[in-house]
């Protein structure tokens, strides 16, 4: 006998993580900060005290209260996740029933569309204006034509790295019954995080994450925010102990550490100014047509020619992220932000001399 794999299993495609060697990662979007000695030691000192012959805390109590700390928020309104990939599961599993129809933006985090497959959810996408930002005229109407239950987009967004202004994503919370998730993983290097305004509205759920500013990507840790009612819910749905005793105390070493927080944010973002310079400045080419502003740790180029630069870089053993029509390149050090900008220019000189040569447009294809 042949078991007979569920049919929506038999073309999955698992979350394409990129191996390639190169020297320059700066496809990622994780932190190019290392933590240093101090930091090192006192994860270390945490982890010398962990007694691994027992369960975690399964209310997770001291995290909750320095991950308060840190966004500002009542811990007592937050749950934590292993990564914010567990309580997206959750949410898009647990709270939408399987005719219940959920709108995402088209081109976002993939894991949405993947577990709104898996669960066998219904989606539809809302448009972008002409800044690559939710319309959210668009949204309402469109949750009222198609009876919308849940609208799930990052904020800033994880594709173009444009950011939605606080007082229109409360708008849109406001003026529906569906549920709205806002996932905030770029929010610290941005000040439009609606976190505290969760508490006081039934239909609004933040998620956040440790792994871009805060640059603890290999622990996997992330929170929901949202009001009691909500989380109470999250609370008894999620397993028992689902976060390991491992990363809560690596967690609570490095979230205490406000200072060191602040100045690697601000490190990040003195770098992004200097690379955002570097690039907007290849807007005058007629191989790029547009660089996005940003709200992130990356910058968004949108080229007709991305797949030509990527493979050209990745030549150069610098690997950015690759979307067809847009190319995403995280903030790295000086130097490696240095060694992305020259090598895009000498790819975009390479480029013209081919259509040169062979007598064609700058807009033309690859």
């Amino acid at each position: 006998m042949t078991y007979k794999l569920n049919e929506k299993l038999e073309f999955s495609e698992p979350y394409i993580v990129n191996e390639n060697v190169c020297a320059i990662r700066l496809d990622a979007n994780e932190s190019f900060i290392d933590p240093g000695e101090e930091l090192r030691e006192k994860i270390l000192t945490a982890l010398r005290g962990v007694s691994f012959n027992r369960y975690p805390d399964n209310s997770y109590k001291e995290l909750r209260q320095v991950a308060g700390n840190l966004f500002d928020t009542d811990p007592d309104l937050m749950v934590i996740g292993n990564g914010s990939d567990e309580l997206l599961s959750l949410l898009i599993g647990s709270f939408l029933k399987s005719d219940d129809l959920l709108m995402l933006r088209r081109q976002d985090f993939s894991m949405y569309s993947i577990f709104a497959s898996v669960y066998e959810r219904k989606t539809c996408f809302f448009e972008e204006n002409g800044n690559g930002e939710p319309d959210i005229h668009d949204i309402l109407t469109k949750i009222q034509e198609q009876n919308v239950n849940a609208v799930l987009f990052s904020n800033p967004n994880s594709a173009n790295s444009t950011v939605t202004a606080k007082e229109r994503i409360l708008e849109l919370a406001d003026n529906t019954d569906a549920l709205v998730i806002i996932d905030e993983a770029y929010m610290d290097f941005s000040d439009q995080s609606v976190s505290r305004e969760t508490a006081a509205r039934d239909n609004l759920i933040v998620l956040r994450t440790c792994s871009k500013a805060l640059g603890c990507a290999g622990i996997r840790l992330g929170f929901a925010l949202s009001s009691e009612r909500i989380i109470n819910v999250l609370n008894a749905l999620r397993p028992p102990y689902n976060l390991n005793i491992l990363t809560e105390a690596v967690a609570c070493a490095v979230l205490s550490e406000t200072g060191y927080i602040k100045d690697a944010i601000s490190h990040i973002v003195v770098n992004r100014a200097e690379l955002y310079k570097e690039l907007k400045a290849l807007e005058y080419s007629e191989y790029i047509n547009k660089i996005y502003p940003t709200a992130t740790n990356f910058i968004c180029i949108e080229t007709d020619h991305a797949d030509y630069i990527h493979e050209s870089l990745k030549a150069r053993s610098i690997m950015v992220r690759n979307f067809k029509k847009r190319l995403r390149i995280t903030v790295g050090t000086k130097e490696e932000n240095k060694a992305v900008a020259e090598g895009i220019k000498s790819v975009l000189k390479d480029i013209k001399n081919n259509d040169d040569n062979a007598g064609k447009g700058g807009k033309s294809n690859d």
